[in-house]
């Protein structure tokens, strides 16, 4: 059970702060130990059952940001190609729906490699493939920004200068 305070992620919603857990009756349902969740991302307020089976987790800590991030050269995601839409949905939502930070960077990854290779095709990037990169990019940056302290719109910067550095330590 999460506490007061603690910062989760919470389904597709993202980072959300533990406000309180309170009791509740609901017509005529017996007492039940509710969440008030308040997205870190957005406005307002989820009130979700503490036994939900609604995926919810801690959010990385600070080692585990930085070494995800430190982890992204290395990182290999080849781009997902199909002609079937329900296909290319279904493979792009399961790295989403994972929950798993380092499956979201391999859906980026894998996604900015075919952006790539349509482009030296002159063909536009597909309207699945940005849906699903925006919000892999948005998850993303949405915990990495919490767990780092900085804001949500210097997380693609921070990233870039570590991954920098970390490929300039490797050639010395």
């Amino acid at each position: 059970m999460f506490q007061k305070g603690e910062r989760i992620v919470y389904d597709s919603v993202g980072v959300c702060e533990v406000e309180d857990i309170k009791l509740f009756r609901c017509a005529g349902i017996e007492e039940k130990q509710y969440y008030v969740l308040r997205p870190l991302n957005t406005t307002g307020e989820i009130l979700i059952p503490t036994d939900t089976s609604v995926f919810m987790r801690p959010i990385m800590t600070q080692q585990e940001a930085e070494r995800l991030i430190d982890q992204i050269p290395t990182m290999k995601a080849d781009p997902y190609f199909s002609s079937v839409l329900t296909e290319l949905n279904q493979h792009y939502s399961e790295s989403i729906h994972s929950h798993d930070c380092a499956d979201l960077v391999a859906l980026v990854i894998s996604v900015f490699a075919k952006r790539k290779i349509r482009a030296d095709r002159n063909q536009k990037a597909g309207l699945t493939d940005e849906k699903y990169f925006k919000r892999a990019e948005d998850l993303l940056n949405n915990e990495l920004s919490v767990v780092l302290g900085i804001p949500k719109d210097e997380v693609p910067a921070h990233i870039e200068a570590r991954v920098n550095r970390c490929k300039k330590e490797k050639e010395t």
